[in-house]
């Protein structure tokens, strides 16, 4: 049975838009070869390796903890 993962949420879109930038800008800025794996994580399809995650909270000036808040995770 091919069972579809539900989206992981995360903040990722909300602190790119208030650091005023694009997804394609992101990715040339985090060293990825296109915005679509940007906009993948936006969307909570993919998450960002440990590397690129560092490089994004250090763009935005943010944590981790800001970015996939623990409360907005479901307990299964």
């Amino acid at each position: 049975m091919n069972k579809r993962k539900e989206p992981i949420k995360n903040n990722l879109k909300e602190y790119r838009l208030k650091a005023g930038l694009t997804q394609k800008e992101v990715a040339k800025l985090i060293g990825v070869n296109s915005e679509e794996r940007v906009c993948h994580w936006e969307q909570g399809r993919n998450v960002p390796g440990a590397l690129n995650l560092i490089k994004i909270c250090k763009l935005y000036n943010i944590s981790q903890n800001q970015i996939y808040e623990l409360s907005k995770f479901s307990s299964e």
